[in-house]
C-alpha cells in the first residue's frame, strides 16, 4: 500500500470508524496529514469527535469539511445536531434547510434517472 494514497487510507479509515474507532482514528489521522483538506476525512474525524462527546472538535472538523465540500449532506445533518446541542438554533436551521435542498436534488436526480431508465425501457 502507497503509505502517501490518501484515498486507501481514508477508506481504511471509514471503514473501521464503526467498530474501532481507536484504529478508525489512526488511519483518518494520517489522511488527515497527508491531505489537511480533504472533506470526507474531516467528517468523520468530525462524526468520531462528537461521538466521543469533545463537541468543540466536532464543531471544527464539520464546519471545515462542509466548508470545503457543501455537498456533503451526512456532515451537514450533524453540523446541525451539533449547533443544536450549543442552543445555536439559527446555524442549525440553516444546515438543515441545506440538508433538505440537496436531499430533494438527489431525489429529482434519481426519478430522472428512473424516468429514462423507464423510457428506454419502453422502446
Amino acid at each position: 500500500m502507497d503509505p502517501r494514497n490518501v484515498a486507501v487510507i481514508f477508506a481504511l479509515g471509514a471503514a473501521l470508524a464503526e467498530r474501532r474507532e481507536a484504529e478508525a482514528l489512526l488511519w483518518l489521522e494520517q489522511a488527515r496529514k497527508i491531505r489537511p483538506q480533504h472533506a470526507p476525512t474531516l467528517f468523520y474525524l468530525g462524526k468520531l469527535a462528537w461521538e466521543q462527546k469533545r463537541s468543540g472538535e466536532a464543531l471544527r472538523r464539520l464546519e471545515a469539511a462542509v466548508r470545503l465540500d457543501p455537498s456533503i449532506r451526512a456532515a451537514r445533518y450533524l453540523l446541525a445536531q451539533v449547533y443544536r446541542s450549543q442552543g445555536q438554533a439559527e446555524k442549525a436551521k440553516v444546515e438543515l434547510e441545506a440538508v433538505r435542498r440537496l436531499t430533494d436534488r438527489g431525489v429529482r436526480e434519481d426519478i430522472d434517472i428512473l424516468q429514462g431508465a423507464g423510457a428506454g425501457a419502453r422502446r
